[in-house]
């Protein structure tokens, strides 16, 4: 009896998370998303037109991003970071691998935010792991299904 209420109490509680109340956050804007698409489509003949083009050169020179918004440099600027080693996630390199998947993180990548989030990973994985096990030894043997 005490299993049941506490599932019901559980499925309750995880239904009432799980409401959405900021639905605005999941409408866009598609005349705003056109534009910013066209004007990358516009940084892209730039790119193309001067092939050794840095983005360090194009911020420099204002003619070259005369024709883009701030919300288009923005973007290509922020594509290259955040680079995650053979697309798995930092956190999950530091949760499932702990010491030596923030080694591989911070070998693979110079992004110190992916470090900060594969050692994040570690700290939750390991003490889920110590919280797991000890549960294990010390209860594991009076569980009565």
């Amino acid at each position: 009896m005490k299993k049941l209420i506490i599932l019901l109490l559980i499925t309750s509680a995880s239904s009432w998370m799980v409401s959405a109340s900021n639905v605005d956050l999941f409408k866009f804007d598609e005349t705003k998303l056109e534009q910013v698409f066209s004007e990358l489509n516009e940084l892209e003949k730039v790119v193309m037109e001067h092939e050794n083009l840095t983005l360090t050169e194009l911020d420099a020179n204002p003619i070259l991003k005369a024709g883009l918004s701030h919300e288009a440099i923005n973007l290509v600027e922020t594509m290259g970071l955040g680079e995650r080693p053979s697309d798995i996630p930092s956190f999950c390199w530091g949760g499932c691998l702990s010491v030596i998947g923030v080694s591989i993180v911070s070998l693979k990548t110079s992004d110190k935010k992916e470090v900060a989030k594969a050692w994040n990973g570690c700290f939750i994985g390991s003490t889920g792991y110590c919280i797991v096990a000890f549960y294990w030894l010390f209860f594991g043997t009076r569980l009565v299904y």
